[in-house]
């Protein structure tokens, strides 16, 4: 899939199925069994039948307002 500057990122994609909103700020992903907090979720309500991208690609884009980029990214043999 092709981010916001036009490259071509690793992403995954969170689903709330839930009635009700949910507050991801403070989540953390990893790529890392030995860093289970590698980066944390910013402020984000993700409301009910929402998903969310988030983009797996070293820009480390924490801004909630705008599209979220992790600080890693993953690797082909899978993380």
């Amino acid at each position: 899939m092709v981010d916001e500057e036009k490259s071509y990122e690793d992403w995954l994609e969170l689903h709330n199925p839930g009635t009700t909103a949910v507050n991801l700020g403070g989540w953390s992903l990893t790529d890392s069994p030995a860093n289970l907090r590698k980066w944390t979720i910013p402020p984000v309500e993700l409301g009910a039948g929402q998903y969310l991208v988030i983009w797996c690609s070293e820009k480390n884009r924490i801004d909630a307002t705008a599209p979220l980029h992790t600080n890693f990214k993953l690797s082909g043999g899978g993380d």
